[in-house]
Order: structure tokens, then C-alpha cells, then sequence
């Protein structure tokens, strides 16, 4: 039997806990898809916040002079250090009909409320994949030697394992913490060119029996974010790739989500609105913010915006959330 709207609810604790229901679950699943280099987090950003500032101190250890009596020399972290971008979200579902959302559909106010929770966490895990990529961009891009840069050149350059290599020089004999490759379907489809055009021995094999690409045992994430691409009118468009250290970028939830719930029974068809809000905190590993809070994708993508704060001279860029290659469009 069709719904009524009677009496019809939409209820905000229900939209509250799905919406939690399935964001921990995607975000476990995103988690571990990104092998923890990219790492949502629910909840306080305290036990983090413990583990940076150990990892700020660069020179935690010292020759001690046993015949002065003069003080070490100690780092001390500076405040700047602690200046991450919070960025503000809602979200929110606002329908003039609300027999729209009803229409061909058994449903009552608690299945729709649920709905509602479950689409909620669709959307957030999206803004969260594309906010995150932009500041990662920006961050990493603002550190020239952090990047290889690649693209533009004669003969064109584009994407092959020895660029991949190239690229993992610059962590050294750290290159073992790099935990995940992120690229554009452009980027992933231009591998398995590359690898079933030169026909490499044992790979090309598993490239065209499994359809995935072999990139040197390092799990490989592959987003389409503007961030990741930078065309070029003329000539051949670019993208890049980023190897990134485990815990390169972490986001933090800064408060419980809360929604609400409005509706006017005084028109021919009723309206409601369902909203919620959301507040979230970037952190990089190594750089700090300099642009108060609340910046777009835009603001996140600047470069200046973003600085550097671990000390080059004794693990040059290693300390930072990884590297940045970037080539040709084959």
C-alpha cells in the first residue's frame, strides 16, 4: 500500500545514525584502500595531535658534552607549526514536493530518514576524497623538491616504471615507507599502455589477463581530481602521480555532526529541509596552513598558502607526506 503524509516525519536522530553507520564504513574501506596513506578519522584529533609533535622534533638527540655545564641545544616547536586549515561543511536535502520522494516508493518517514543518512555519507566521503587530494596538491607543489618535474620536454616524457623509480630516488633510504601511488584514470591507463605496448616479460602477461598494472609492490589509488591534472593549450596536457609515506594526509572530525529537521504544511505541497553540519581539520604531514581557516579547494590548491616546516638540511623532503611526478599525457 502506497505511503501517506499524514503525519509524515523525517527524523534527524535516524539520519544522524545512519549517516555515521555508513561514513565509518566507507571510511575503514577508503582507509584501507589508500594502504593508511590517506587516513579519515572520526572522533577527537588529540592522539594524532601526540604523534606530530614527536615527529616535529627533528633532533631529538644530541652529543652530550660531559665536562660543560652550558645548555643543550633542544628544538622547540614553534606555534606556527601547529596551523592546520579547518574547513566548514553542510549538508542538507531541501525537496518543494515531498511526495517526490515518496512517489512509486512504499516507503514511511523512518526508511526515508535512513535514505537520507546513507546519501549524506555519500556525499561527505566524496567532498572529503576531493578536498583532500587539492590540499595534498597544493602542499606538496609549494616544495620544489618534493616534485620531478618531467612534463613539457623534448622528446615528450610520460609515464613508464623507471619514471615511477625517478621519482622514489628523492625518499632515499626511505623509500620504503611510501605506501601508495595516486593518479588519474588517465595516468593508470597510460601504464598499461606502457606495459602491453613493450611487451615486459611476465608483466604484460598479467596486465592483459588481469586488467591491473604493476607499479614496483606499491598499491595504487586512482581518483580523477582537477588537482591531479594540468592541461596545457597548446600542447600535450599533463598529469601527476603522488607516492605518499603512510599518514601523509589525515582528516580529522572536529565536531559530531548534528542534523535538523523543518517542514511548512501550509502550502498546497509540503516543503521540508533536512540539514546537517560538519566541521573537519587537514593535516599534512610536515606543513602547516597560512591562510586562516575555512579555505576552498581553490585556497587549498595555492601553493602559497602552504610551509614547509621540517628541517631540509638533515632528511631533505623525506619528513614531508612523499613525492610528486609529473609527465606527459601518452
Amino acid at each position: 500500500m502506497p505511503s501517506t503524509l499524514r503525519n509524515f516525519e523525517i527524523f534527524p536522530d535516524l539520519v544522524h545514525g545512519q549517516f555515521i553507520e555508513t561514513l565509518r564504513r566507507r571510511v575503514n574501506i577508503f582507509n584501507a584502500a589508500s594502504n593508511n596513506a590517506i587516513q579519515l578519522v572520526s572522533g577527537s584529533s588529540i592522539g594524532f595531535r601526540s604523534e606530530e609533535s614527536f615527529r616535529t622534533y627533528q633532533s631529538a638527540v644530541g652529543r652530550r658534552d660531559h665536562t660543560s655545564n652550558d645548555d643543550i641545544p633542544v628544538n622547540k616547536v614553534q606555534g606556527d607549526k601547529w596551523v592546520r586549515p579547518k574547513v566548514f561543511r553542510w549538508v542538507a536535502l531541501e525537496d518543494e514536493t515531498l511526495r517526490n520522494w515518496l512517489q512509486g516508493r512504499d516507503m514511511d518517514g523512518a526508511a526515508l530518514s535512513r535514505e537520507m543518512g546513507q546519501h549524506f555519507a555519500t556525499e561527505t566521503m566524496k567532498d572529503r576524497a576531493d578536498t583532500t587530494i587539492a590540499a595534498l596538491m597544493g602542499a606538496m607543489q609549494s616544495e620544489s623538491d618534493m616534485l620531478v618535474d618531467l612534463g613539457g620536454q623534448s622528446p615528450s616524457v610520460t609515464i613508464d616504471h623507471k619514471r615511477i623509480n625517478q621519482a622514489l630516488r628523492k625518499m632515499g633510504d626511505r623509500r620504503n615507507e611510501i605506501a601508495l601511488l595516486v593518479t588519474t584514470s588517465n595516468g593508470w591507463a597510460d601504464l598499461i599502455d606502457h606495459e602491453i605496448e613493450n611487451k615486459l616479460q611476465g608483466v604484460s602477461d598479467m596486465t592483459i589477463r588481469e586488467g591491473t598494472a604493476a607499479t614496483l609492490g606499491i598499491p595504487t589509488l586512482v581518483i580523477n581530481n582537477d588537482a591531479l591534472e594540468d592541461p596545457q593549450s597548446p600542447g600535450t596536457d599533463q598529469y601527476f602521480w603522488a607516492a605518499l609515506r603512510t599518514g601523509a594526509v589525515v582528516i580529522n572530525d572536529l565536531e559530531t555532526p548534528t542534523f535538523e529537521t523543518d517542514k511548512d504544511i501550509k502550502k498546497h505541497n509540503q516543503e521540508f529541509i533536512v540539514r546537517g553540519d560538519l566541521t573537519y581539520e587537514i593535516q599534512i604531514a610536515g606543513f602547516s596552513w597560512d591562510d586562516g581557516d575555512n579555505p576552498d579547494d581553490t585556497a587549498l590548491e595555492t601553493t602559497a598558502n602552504w610551509n614547509y616546516q621540517m628541517d631540509k638540511t638533515v632528511n631533505g623532503v623525506k619528513d614531508g607526506p612523499g613525492v610528486l611526478l609529473k609527465v606527459d599525457e601518452a
